[in-house]
């Protein structure tokens, strides 16, 4: 249990770091819009404070991030022999590319920051705008681009060895670990799921942050975000689960009831966040909707992360049976050739 929710709360913070730096200015653009077209003393403030609100939302993606990592270097530590294992296939080359990239993508994170501390919306020209809207697309797509997979295929050694022959994992093989079709799914999977999660934060924030009905307009955007991105997601689910291979998508379908009972709470509880979603999207919300619709989410990555979880100890427990019969067989092939 202790696991499961150390690898949904590193996945969470990470989901964050790799949505709000795009999403998190969605309060920016819509009161620049209402400050553009009504000079009034109040429409003006209406945008001080988007700004002031997505300043926020743009550090705390930075915040997610750095949880994300501190988190990951706990589970690495905590971790068994088999997953250390997979980390030392990893060329020493890689790591250091990995790290530089993390680098990369806080300092377009801080860029954004920095861009909007300024305090006055006439400050925030158009062209601040674009500008962080650009490093927000950088750090969003970098860390995309190259984690997922790379975390994925690394989840998947931990619990399948015999994965990939290579002791040592060459840039030709890792590539082309990174691109098969269950590890493609899963990086997919964590995409949208990065959207879904970022825009249900940031409606939170900005239900929180701002008086009743002063970015009505922002919270039903974010909210047809994430609906969208949800209906978008079964239709990845399915993916992923077609990727997989026999033995562990036998597991999570109905081999193991437990990660079957996860998985299938986990669909009943996206069909009610739905519902939820399409009622905020029409405008139709309170104080406490936006809340709720995050316990909704968190409740879902749990039990996604706990099917996923069971479904990989499956894989270990299946790998290591078929690591002794391979064994036997090489040992009589041996034999015969004598």
């Amino acid at each position: 249990m202790f696991t499961v929710l150390l690898l949904a709360s590193h996945l969470i913070a990470v989901n964050l770091a790799c949505g709000l730096p795009v999403l998190g200015l969605l309060p920016v653009w819509q009161g620049r819009r209402r400050g553009s077209d009504d000079s009034t003393e109040a429409t003006v403030g209406d945008a001080c404070t988007a700004i002031a609100v997505a300043r926020r939302l743009i550090w705390s993606s930075l915040l997610a991030l750095l949880i994300g990592i501190a988190l990951g270097g706990v589970m690495f530590a905590l971790g068994d022999e088999a997953m250390k294992a997979a980390w030392r296939r990893l060329p020493e080359r890689a790591l250091w590319f990995a790290l530089s990239e993390l680098v990369f993508s806080a300092a377009c994170i801080v860029g954004q920051g920095l861009l909007l501390r300024t305090g006055d919306s006439r400050g925030f020209t158009r062209g601040k705008s674009w500008a962080a809207l650009a490093l927000g697309l950088l750090a969003s797509t970098n860390l995309l681009y190259h984690f997922p997979p790379l975390m994925s295929a690394l989840g998947k050694l931990t619990a399948d060895p015999t994965w990939s022959r290579a002791k040592e994992l060459p840039r030709s093989e890792l590539l082309k670990l990174m691109t098969s079709g269950e590890i493609l799914a899963l990086s997919a999977h964590f995409a949208f799921a990065s959207l879904a999660v970022s825009a249900i934060f940031a409606m939170w924030i900005v239900a929180a942050q701002s008086s009743e009905g002063q970015f009505g307009k922002s919270i039903r955007r974010l909210a047809q975000v994430a609906l969208g991105v949800t209906f978008v997601q079964i239709g990845v689910g399915v993916w992923v689960l077609a990727a997989l291979e026999s033995g562990s998508r036998d597991l999570i379908l109905g081999g193991d009831w437990i990660a079957a009972s996860f998985l299938g709470l986990a669909v009943l509880a996206t069909l009610k966040l739905c519902e939820r979603l399409a009622t905020l999207s029409f405008g139709k919300f309170d104080g406490g909707a936006p809340t709720r619709a995050g316990w909704l989410l968190l409740a879902i990555v749990l039990l996604m992360t706990a099917a996923l979880q069971r479904m990989r100890t499956g894989e270990h427990a299946n790998g290591n049976a078929k690591r002794p019969q391979q064994q036997g067989v090489a040992v009589s092939m041996t034999l015969d050739r004598i």
